[in-house]
């Protein structure tokens, strides 16, 4: 409601210009000599409260596959490839280049300087870990089956990113690969998943800070 009077008081007033300048001229008055008065400039705020239909089962973005638990995920955490919203190709997010090798395997280059939120870099060891991660039958991760044609991810020789091996042609890889965010390797690394359903540990745009639950769930700008 403030949003639409706001509008209409800035439409009263461009209005009432123009009704002025069309009307007669009129007599010339003394120029005021009250001084205006002043006010403080407002407060930027720099908090936004956004609602959700319900508390998130987890933050691990590669156990379940939930909906409310991606509002929060989608800000943390970050992909090898995602979606560019014109094209609606996968395009390098966390990577850099792809290539493929043969019908059964893919090379993805890694982009460097990429940091975690606790400062350490991405590498390509964290990568083809979270890879694997998913694809375990014994992780049971919801998003298993988006993912069943991968049967492995190694770094590369050179270090600088991995081969991905698959149990046949798959041309649409990279559109997988959109929907699995990488997690640290150092953190996720011999945890269950119930071990980290809490906390959070990415490369995205925010940073987990805490959560409260029944109540909140606060994350914060990451300033690197």
């Amino acid at each position: 409601m403030k949003k639409h009077l706001s509008i209409l008081l800035v439409c009263i007033l461009v209005f009432g210009l123009l009704a002025a300048g069309c009307g007669s001229k009129p007599a010339s008055t003394a120029p005021a000599t009250t001084a205006p008065a002043t006010t403080a400039p407002a407060e930027a705020k720099t908090d936004i409260v956004v609602a959700i239909q319900g508390e998130p089962t987890s933050l691990d973005p590669q156990y379940p596959d939930d909906g409310n638990m991606r509002v929060v995920t989608w800000q943390v955490f970050e992909p090898l490839f995602k979606i560019d919203a014109t094209t609606l190709q996968a395009v390098p997010c966390l990577a850099t280049d792809s290539k493929i090798v043969d019908d059964s395997t893919w090379q993805i280059t890694i982009r460097e300087g990429v940091k975690w939120h606790d400062g350490t870099a991405f590498t390509a060891e964290d990568a083809a870990f979270s890879i694997n991660r998913v694809i375990d039958p014994a992780f049971g991760s919801q998003i298993f089956s988006d993912f069943s044609t991968i049967t492995g991810a190694k770094v590369s020789d050179d270090g600088k990113g991995i081969i991905i091996t698959t149990n046949g042609a798959d041309p649409i890889l990279l559109k997988r690969l959109t929907k699995l965010d990488m997690v640290q390797k150092a953190f996720y690394e011999g945890k269950k998943s119930e071990e980290v359903t809490k906390v959070a540990m990415g490369t995205g745009p925010y940073v987990f800070k805490s959560w409260v639950q029944g109540k909140q769930i606060e994350i914060e700008a990451f300033a690197d």
